[in-house]
């Protein structure tokens, strides 16, 4: 097997609107109706564009955090970082690099009236992994209170289970802190997202259009033989001009 590399970054978020939240229970990504990988936990989240350079990125060895990060900026150099002298711009054009922001202008064109909460942003997506090193992992789950204070949810309990339905659903504006990672499989090169957890700002207006049916967009990171661009919108990506 080929020495595949990764790098990785840690960043907490700018509020952003949840949706098509898969948060408790790990879903493989459906093609044609039939479940296709491992099953995960995801999320999809709708940012206004110029809060991407709002990011806070993570120094979790030295304790720091570095404010206003625009994250775009820190996946284009991270690439360089791993890649070498890659244009970003062209390989995402070319579907050589998986690119994880995408245009919510052409998403509301593609989806019309249903769409209409799209346009002016651009979305991405996020997933975690059901089992790590043979261990069950979980997106830890937070809401924010009056007093500034994040309280975790107890997901696995009947009122964990309640608070989740509560808080946790299509239109509701979140933050979260996500490992972004670049790398590369047999498949190709990307660039994605991890979720660690999530946190509850406030309410927001419920995003019409949501079902329960199981669907995930996202992309493995690390070496293996399964598609790591799996269920990707290739087409919806923005100009890159970083």
């Amino acid at each position: 097997m080929a020495d595949y590399k990764t790098i990785s970054a840690t960043f907490i978020t700018a509020p952003f609107v949840l949706s098509y939240p898969k948060l408790t229970k790990a879903e493989p990504y459906m093609e044609n109706g039939k479940p296709k990988g491992e099953p995960h936990f995801s999320l999809e989240a709708i940012s206004p564009k110029e809060s991407l350079a709002e990011w806070i990125k993570v120094d979790r060895e030295g304790g720091e955090f570095e404010n206003d990060v625009n994250v775009e900026v820190a996946a284009v150099q991270m690439c360089k970082e791993l890649f070498g002298d890659i244009n970003v711009n062209e390989a995402v054009k070319l579907k050589a690099l998986s690119w994880p922001f995408k245009s919510g202008d052409k998403k509301a064109e593609e989806k019309g009236e249903k769409g209409a909460h799209y346009r002016g942003k651009k979305f991405w997506r996020a997933k975690a992994k059901e089992v790590i090193n043979g261990q069950r992992n979980e997106v830890r789950l937070y809401v924010l209170e009056g007093d500034g204070k994040a309280r975790q949810i107890l997901v696995n309990t009947t009122e964990g289970e309640k608070e989740v339905a509560k808080y946790f659903y299509g239109g509701a504006v979140c933050t979260a802190e996500v490992n972004l990672v670049v790398g590369e499989t047999a498949q190709g090169r990307y660039a994605t997202f991890y979720v660690n957890s999530v946190i509850f700002n406030k309410d927001g207006d419920r995003l019409g259009g949501e079902s329960n049916i199981s669907r995930f967009y996202g992309v493995s990171g690390g070496a293996g033989q399964s598609d790591p661009t799996a269920g990707q919108a290739k087409d919806l990506s923005d100009e890159i001009p970083y």
